[in-house]
């Protein structure tokens, strides 16, 4: 009579699990850093956009202190 013993059906797949075990984790670990990439990128197009509203908002006040200024002068 053949018993059947867990462990040796562990030590059998124990391998095999390793290996899907280590595949899922590389493949989570990848998904991590491209979700880090795509969240810098998205930091620094919001930074970029920030920086260009406030440079553009800064020209027109510019515009309107020269032309405050050059009627000031013409008059």
């Amino acid at each position: 009579m053949v018993l059947f013993s867990p462990l040796s059906c562990m030590a059998n797949l124990e391998p095999s699990v390793q290996i899907r075990a280590a595949n899922s984790l590389l493949s989570i670990v990848h998904s991590m850093k491209l979700q880090l990439l795509l969240s810098d990128e998205a930091q620094i197009v919001e930074r970029r956009d920030a920086e260009l509203a406030t440079a553009l908002q800064e020209k027109e006040e510019a515009k309107a202190k020269v032309a405050e200024l050059l009627s000031k002068l013409l008059k």
